[in-house]
């Protein structure tokens, strides 16, 4: 059973909550960032709207930024109730505030399962400062994270209640808890398995009934994980990539996770995903690795808190390795958030043996202390990163090789500056890592158009053509952009190009006339235009460019016919109607 915590116990918790809030107290000051922000809150229509009934109804069923978490929106939709848009201050607060309510919630965790107040201080303390979780906590769009955290521990602690008193009042809050969780972030699906781990060690009632108690959690995760995976899949996040290297990619993460949580250096928010980066002595060290760390938890069933904290970790990391890739991610410091909790059971119950005895128990109390103010320094030191937009892009930049992802933001934050010259240079730096990088051609087309750098920007459509050739509208953008720059013949060529693909285009049959036009063929330019009114009666350029040419041509009646008609249709264009009386007025 647990022991009472002390006074003395109750104020060491206080102040790692004082600590924990005066450390990550900086991020109060930060804005919001260009990655994620703006889509979750700050230009999202509906967030922006506060609570009301519309958008809690699009909450359950939006599948927008390719996440199912409803609780998340709401979350955001609150914020903005209470503090409205132009203070992103005070939305990080309501994540710092969520964090330190985590904080507790382990503690009390810990606590109540162990009965081991200073390990359990020390886990809480890990968790609240190690720099791995300031992505969680400083990305207002990462909301998700502690906010699905939240609700989890809550139902872990009523999941422990329901054990020790077999009250199931306690048992139907932690599965409601738990559906609150999954609500606020699809990542908690490996959530029954912990409960199995707790009822293993230290609960120690892991029998038939407790398996069959899992019945309804399963439910919730089946039903979560479909979810999830037809609005990712419906969005576009999932990746197709080789079995094989996502195999590689997972096994390889476990080793760089345990690497950041013992050394928390070179942090960034995206770690790309390079094709074929991972050697084979990479891949089957880490398989070694993880083997026989495995058998070394199972030998030493002495210390059941070392095999149950390292199935935790290596179980809750499963939805996140990219065995099923979503997102351009090879890892993630937020994905560490609740696998940390297991990994620090395992060291510290693992480092039991260094209690026994006076000297042991300085020598730990030591080492957690230096442990503790290392990782607040960290944490402060690395927080600043997330201030804005451009030192977040910078350092992941500088910590990271080949970060096409980060080279593009980096552009686009430029570009929306002003500063078009450094936005080129940067896209084109992702296009060199990856030259079938559609986003950063695209946006690099903009970029040099912006410049005046006419022939480059043609050029570089012309590049995307041969390398997306699926893709026929950007044969339409390459005729349109040559049109614009006066490429009059190239401009045809690419128009009839396109034309062959998808003939029921009005608006490229209405760009051909224009160049055929402008080349003096009035005759092909008036057969471009009635096809681009067969194809859209409502077009309304090109019954004004029919009429044009038909004017040229000295058939002027046959012009006024046409606008004639057009404005009897739309009898509120009164552009077309002030065009059609000066045509009458000059026939006449």
């Amino acid at each position: 059973m647990p022991v009472a915590a002390t006074r003395r116990q109750n104020l060491l918790l206080l102040i790692l909550l004082v600590v924990t809030a005066l450390v990550y107290a900086r991020v109060l000051g930060h804005g919001s960032v260009s990655y994620d922000d703006q889509t979750y809150v700050f230009e999202n229509p509906v967030v922006l709207k506060g609570m009301h009934a519309d958008g809690l109804r699009w909450a359950f069923r939006s599948g927008e930024a390719s996440n199912w978490h409803p609780l998340t929106w709401i979350s955001h939709m609150l914020d903005i109730e209470l503090y409205g848009a132009a203070r992103p201050s005070l939305h990080h607060l309501s994540s710092l505030l969520l964090h330190l309510l985590n904080v507790f919630f382990l503690y009390l965790l810990m606590v109540r399962l162990s009965g081991r107040v200073y390990r359990a201080l020390f886990i809480a303390a890990v968790f609240a400062l190690h720099p791995l979780h300031v992505e969680s906590v400083a990305w207002i769009a990462e909301r998700k994270d502690v906010l699905s955290t939240c609700f989890w521990l809550a139902s872990l602690l009523a999941y422990e209640r329901h054990a020790r008193t077999e009250r199931w009042a306690w048992y139907v809050g932690s599965l409601l808890l738990l559906a609150l969780g999954l609500m606020s972030k699809s990542m908690l699906v490996t959530a029954p398995f912990v409960f199995l781990l707790l009822d293993a060690w230290p609960l120690r009632r892991l029998r038939w009934r407790a398996v069959a108690e899992k019945i309804p959690m399963f439910a919730l995760i089946v039903a979560t994980s479909v979810a999830t995976y037809f609005v990712q899949a419906s969005g576009a996040a999932m990746k197709d990539l080789p079995l094989t290297q996502r195999l590689a990619t997972a096994l390889v993460a476990y080793p760089r996770y345990m690497a950041k949580i013992f050394w928390p250096s070179d942090l960034a928010v995206l770690y790309p995903l390079h094709a074929g980066v991972w050697s084979t002595w990479q891949v089957v060290g880490s398989a070694a690795l993880l083997l026989l760390l495995t058998a070394a938890c199972l030998r030493w069933r002495q210390i059941p808190a070392l095999g149950v904290g390292w199935f935790w970790f290596l179980g809750t990391l499963v939805p996140v390795l990219g065995l099923v890739q979503v997102g351009e991610q090879s890892m993630a410091d937020r994905y560490s958030y609740v696998p940390m909790i297991g990994f620090s059971i395992a060291v510290v119950w693992g480092f039991e043996k260094l209690r026994e005895g006076r000297l042991g128990r300085s020598v730990a109390w030591t080492l957690g202390l230096v442990v503790c103010l290392a990782l607040a320094a960290r944490t402060s030191q690395h927080l600043p990163v997330w201030r804005d937009s451009e030192r977040l892009y910078t350092h992941a930049l500088s910590v990271t090789r080949d970060n096409m992802i980060m080279h593009n933001n980096l552009a686009s934050l430029y570009f929306g500056q002003n500063h078009v010259e450094a936005a080129i240079r940067q896209y084109r730096a992702a296009t060199a890592i990856y030259p079938k990088y559609f986003d950063a051609r695209r946006n690099l087309v903009f970029a040099l158009q912006a410049a005046e750098r006419n022939d480059e920007a043609i050029a570089e459509v012309m590049t995307m053509v041969g390398l997306f050739p699926e893709d026929h509208s950007l044969v339409y953008e390459l005729g349109r952009l040559q049109e614009h720059y006066g490429n009059t013949h190239e401009a045809r060529v690419s128009y009839e190009r396109y034309l062959q693909l998808a003939p029921d285009d009005a608006e490229a049959w209405n760009g051909l006339g224009r160049v055929s036009r402008g080349l003096g063929d009035l005759d092909a330019a008036a057969a471009c235009f009635r096809r681009a009114m067969e194809l859209n009666a409502d077009h309304r350029e090109a019954h004004w460019n029919l009429a044009a040419v038909l004017v040229e041509s000295g058939r002027p009646q046959e012009a006024v016919a046409v606008l004639q008609a057009f404005s009897q249709e739309h009898v509120f264009d009164r552009e077309t109607r002030q065009m059609l009386d000066q045509l009458k007025g000059a026939t006449e």
